[in-house]
């Protein structure tokens, strides 16, 4: 019995692992960059709601917005670009609100069921983004998440719930790791561990009689 109670602790063992949650507020910092080809300005009209979308941004910096026609968006910080819109908007159209929210656009890629280019809001949450691509798989692994910009991992470990989206910039990647293998298997592992252990000391038992 105390072979198979080490035996069982050695594995306990081995599959404990370290770490913990990264605050990607210190790992981040909250991007007001410019947006990029291929990223989308969301509209949204109080009143006039048959104008509301979401309008890319092409390859010459511009976008073709409602009531502006093609719009130059080159150069103008997020919250220059907001500011820009509205006023632009206010000149045309009297006592109806307008909401511009800029959507970054972002790679989802590893253990998700449709990896692939999403775009993200300043509001998104990590699972939000996750959920873009249908979730991760059954081997995802949710805690180990990494946030890739430029090659190089500058979040991991991100909470579900943490909000991301005004962090990511064009381009980033989130990247949703598989559980290892042992994670994968550990029943069948602790299963067949239990199982031999008991032959073994049935055997040391039948062989002491």
């Amino acid at each position: 019995m105390r072979k198979l109670l080490l035996i069982l602790t050695m594995t306990g063992l081995g599959c404990a692992s370290g770490g913990g949650s990264a605050d990607i507020a210190t790992s981040m910092a909250a991007t007001d960059d410019p947006l990029a080809p291929g990223d989308m300005i969301r509209i949204q009209f109080s009143i006039e709601r048959d104008m509301d979308g979401d309008f890319p941004v092409d390859e010459t910096y511009r976008a073709a917005l409602p009531l502006l026609g093609s719009t130059d968006v080159s150069g103008l910080t997020g919250t220059q670009l907001r500011d820009s819109l509205n006023a632009a908007y206010a000149a045309q159209l009297r006592n109806q609100a307008v909401q511009v929210t800029l959507l970054r656009r972002i790679r989802v890629l590893g253990a998700v069921e449709e990896p692939g280019l999403y775009h993200v809001d300043p509001t998104m949450a990590l699972i939000d983004a996750v959920a873009l691509a249908g979730g991760a798989t059954p081997n995802g692994k949710l805690d180990g998440i990494e946030i890739i910009r430029d090659g190089r991992v500058v979040a991991n470990g991100i909470k579900d719930t943490e909000l991301v989206g005004a962090y990511l910039r064009s381009g980033d990647q989130i990247m949703v790791p598989e559980r290892s293998w042992f994670s994968r298997n550990a029943g069948w592992v602790v299963g067949s561990v239990v199982s031999a252990s008991a032959i073994i000391y049935a055997a040391i038992i039948n062989s002491s009689n």
